[in-house]
């Protein structure tokens, strides 16, 4: 349990921190940028994602749930990896022109060529990574994120600084992910890793095939409404519509996301253990929720000076887009743990089914409401979202079966901390309108905070025994530390 729970500390100060640092750079982005500039960097860079989501190969998660991995399956892992990483990066290369013509837009060519580097260079880090989490080894992987961010910030602004405009954005990526790589190797040196060797590919291929088409779907569902937002209604909507959805995003980028690392390699330990995940399940959608829910329903309220103390106010109409992507999205809670139980219980083809019923049905509405504009589009996540929802629980009760009343219990005292945390937004919101100013938004934002604390006081929710257990290892480890330096 203490090793655990280190694991968590880390990787919440990974996520944490790279939540800050992101923040600052799209902050920076926003006040340096035009909403054109960056919406056409959004496309492509979707464009990109949904491509090199191939080059993983499923290296990670197969490493990750191996029983027993051998030095033959990391050297195949590795050379299947860099071989696919390879043809991917000389087809993105490749489809540049083509894609630039499809959206009659040339500023998109050299970002695809762009990062078909990207594609090549973290070819590298891939397998290496995937062994470091397998180990729960979160103190390295918050060191190579927490510089990738780092070394993305200060390369974006001195781009931008120097006249690049929005090629800043490709090249601050592709030098972000050359530290990465770079650190990578540095903190988990295997020599015997870069041979040539093919003897377990059809072990490794079997399993992580599926893997990687499960993540080239999700990667398309996630970015489908920039594709058809760039095509249909313009770039500088892209960029609007990207920065709300990013906005919306906070609560799993920030927080939820930190959990989610430590979750796979756990969940495929309790299952070589032969563990019973229903327990473990449950517990998992009280904590989740009882993060996302509240954040959520705060930022919906919020979503005016949210978006101004984030952006600025040339992306104004970002805000009632946030307030409706973050009401319609409350029933995602589930969805960043549901990947990982059908992931740790060896149903990967599962994920894949979702995915295809999935990306029709959300390219369908979509498509239709582009036509109405951004407002329309973002009123689709009221149909999408509880689709994916209840998609996602159906797959998990097949494996892990499990009452509706469970849930609800599970979910009850979420429920009760959300509301006290967004009674005071709420008042705030009644009181001042939507536009609120500095000092009332800066009351609702504490009155949430206090709100949230005396919820989960009221409802003695699991996850402050949680935060208690980390916080008292966290201050252990400095006291250790400096008795022993004061030595």
């Amino acid at each position: 349990m203490a090793g655990l729970q280190r694991s968590f500390m880390f990787s919440a100060i990974d996520r944490l921190g790279n939540i800050a640092i992101n923040l600052v750079t799209m902050a920076t982005v926003a006040r340096l940028l035009t909403p054109d500039e960056v919406g056409v960097f959004v496309v492509g860079a979707a464009v990109a994602l949904v491509i090199q989501t191939l080059r993983d190969t499923g290296a990670a998660i197969y490493l990750i749930q191996e029983p027993n991995v051998t030095r033959e399956g990391v050297q195949t892992t590795f050379t299947i990896s860099c071989i696919i990483g390879l043809i991917l990066a000389i087809a993105l290369y490749l489809l540049a022109a083509p894609v630039a013509a499809l959206y009659s837009e040339q500023r998109l060519r050299p970002i695809l060529q762009i990062m078909s580097v990207g594609v090549l260079i973290a070819c590298l880090a891939n397998v290496p990574v995937a062994l470091i989490r397998r180990d729960l080894e979160f103190g390295h992987i918050a060191v190579i994120n927490l510089l990738g961010s780092l070394v993305n910030l200060v390369a974006v602004i001195i781009l931008i600084l120097s006249g690049f405009s929005y090629l800043s954005l490709p090249w601050a990526t592709v030098a972000s992910l050359s530290a990465m790589t770079i650190t990578t190797i540095c903190l988990r040196p295997l020599p015997w890793m870069y041979r040539f060797d093919l003897s377990e590919w059809r072990r490794v291929l079997e399993f992580s095939s599926y893997s990687s088409v499960a993540a080239i779907l999700s990667n398309a569902l996630t970015m489908l409404p920039q594709f058809i937002i760039g095509r249909m209604i313009g770039f500088d909507a892209v960029g609007i519509f990207s920065r709300a959805v990013i906005i919306c995003q906070l609560p799993d980028r920030s927080v939820l996301s930190a959990f989610m690392p430590v979750v796979l390699p756990a969940l495929a330990a309790e299952v070589r253990d032969g563990a019973d995940l229903r327990p473990t399940y449950l517990r998992g959608l009280s904590l989740t929720s009882v993060i996302y829910l509240p954040v959520m329903l705060c930022i919906a309220f919020l979503a005016q000076p949210v978006v101004e103390a984030l952006l600025g106010d040339q992306w104004a109409r970002a805000a009632p887009l946030v307030r409706i992507l973050c009401i319609a999205s409350l029933c995602l809670f589930p969805v960043s743990l549901n990947f990982p139980i059908l992931v740790a219980k060896g149903r990967i083809r599962d994920t894949v089914t979702m995915m295809l019923i999935l990306l029709p049905l959300t390219a369908l509405v979509i498509f239709v409401s582009a036509i109405y504009g951004l407002t329309a589009v973002a009123l689709t996540a009221f149909i999408t979202a509880p689709a994916q929802a209840g998609l996602s629980f159906w797959f998990v009760r097949r494996q892990i079966p499990f009452e509706w009343k469970e849930i609800a219990s599970s979910i009850r005292d979420s429920i009760i901390v959300m509301l006290c945390a967004g009674l005071v937004p709420m008042m705030t919101v009644i009181a001042f309108g939507s536009r609120p100013d500095l000092i009332p938004a800066a009351i609702a934002a504490a009155g949430a905070t206090a709100g949230w604390f005396l919820g989960a006081w009221a409802t003695a929710h699991p996850l402050l025994s949680y935060l208690t257990a980390s916080a008292r290892m966290f201050l252990s480890r400095l006291t250790r530390r400096a008795n022993s330096s004061g030595k």
